[in-house]
């Protein structure tokens, strides 16, 4: 049975992870907070092996197997390439931090916002029998990955700003 939408509960600062949730109450795994290089999760009993670069995440489920890259970085992406075990689609950003999922033929799977603390709560909703559970945890996945990722970019380039204005008004007032 697959979900009509997922999201991302509250991270466990003592555990350093956080858990996927679907339809609002049923916990379906918890993840690192942090992925890098290759993590093993437990997704309803099966186990996962995930592998993230600054390009790419390929999730790996006994047999099948789940592809995101895109061209430069997750917090610049406009557009990213899936394969989820054979069935080719793609995630579209239609506007600022609005995302589509969407297969080959144009047929929308799901979508996901980063707006209105889209971050802190980030929620996944899918289109009713167009994605199996597998596809839903790893496109929510993906959701997490982009709008994470944005965020900490968005972050740095405010640090970055407000060091270099501090530096300009310590001259000029000197």
């Amino acid at each position: 049975m697959a979900w009509n939408y997922t999201g991302w509960g509250q991270r466990d600062s003592k555990q350093h992870t956080v858990t996927l949730i679907a339809d609002g109450d049923t916990p379906i795994a918890t993840f690192p907070a942090q992925l890098e290089g290759i993590t093993q999760v437990e997704v309803q009993g099966t186990p996962w092996k995930l592998s993230q670069g600054q390009r790419n995440i390929t999730a790996e489920v006994g047999e099948r197997s789940f592809k995101a890259s895109v061209e430069k970085k997750f917090s610049s992406a406009k557009e990213i390439q899936l394969d989820l075990d054979g069935r080719k689609a793609r995630a579209i950003c239609e506007k600022r931090s609005d995302w589509v999922y969407e297969d080959a033929s144009g047929e929308k799977l799901g979508q996901f916002s980063g707006g209105n603390n889209g971050v802190r709560n980030s929620y996944t909703e899918f289109e009713a029998g167009k994605t199996n559970e597998q596809e839903q945890v790893f496109l929510s996945l993906i959701s997490r990955t982009v709008l994470e990722s944005k965020l900490s970019s968005m972050s740095v380039a405010l640090i970055a700003s407000l060091v270099l204005i501090s530096l300009f008004l310590v001259l000029v007032f000197l």
